[in-house]
């Protein structure tokens, strides 16, 4: 009889373990392929999924989906507020990505994934890479420098070339900058001719 209990109660731990099991696996696969086929410092083909504004982009890498941050630069928001130059970041890069011919993503840095769980990557079009065609059209605010990155010395140089060039949002901050100047001179100018008129008065 103990022999009987003892054999029933092995028989039932082996089915519960393979219950455990088979509840357990489809989690621990999902968990394996969340990103684990990527690693850092590679290039991998990639095909564009869908375009969500100047910065982010669902890209398809083999039979996996990622959400993806661009590396390094913020672009002006598009979708949860509109920025100025929101709009024509989000088509300048969704134009690009549309009409590729190549997707190239790179992994660089210190970490694969952004706290939201979004790929982080340098993004290549064509042979070009997207972040420093964006930045050199003043469709970059500021960059994001939590590491070191391969490419940080062409996307500044890039911002300079936008900045110097009037191009996007360095277009309206220098003409912003103009029209308070010319304020500020119209003002002095007029305080000077009042100045002369009460003179010529007295």
């Amino acid at each position: 009889m103990q022999t009987l209990f003892r054999h029933k109660g092995n028989s039932l731990f082996f089915i519960m373990a393979v219950i455990f099991a088979i509840t357990i696996m489809p989690v621990e696969a999902l968990a394996s392929n969340n990103g684990d086929s990527l690693k850092l410092n590679e290039k991998y083909s990639a095909e564009l999924e869908k375009c969500i504004d100047g910065d982010t982009a669902i890209f398809k890498i083999g039979e996996e989906s990622f959400k993806t941050r661009f590396l390094y630069i913020d672009a002006p928001e598009s979708t949860t507020r509109h920025d100025p130059y929101g709009k024509e970041a989000a088509e300048f890069t969704c134009s690009k990505l549309n009409e590729a011919k190549e997707i190239v993503l790179e992994t660089d840095g210190d970490e694969l994934y952004d706290k939201y769980n979004r790929l982080l990557a340098w993004i290549w079009v064509d042979g070009k890479l997207l972040q420093e065609e964006l930045t050199k059209n003043g469709l970059v605010k500021m960059f994001y420098d939590y590491g070191d990155y391969k490419y940080e010395e062409q996307l500044h140089a890039a911002m300079e070339e936008a900045k110097q060039e009037k191009r996007g949002l360095y277009e309206k901050e220098t003409n912003g900058f103009l029209r308070l100047m010319l304020f500020n001179g119209a003002v002095v100018l007029a305080v000077i001719i009042g100045v002369l008129i009460a003179k010529k008065i007295r």
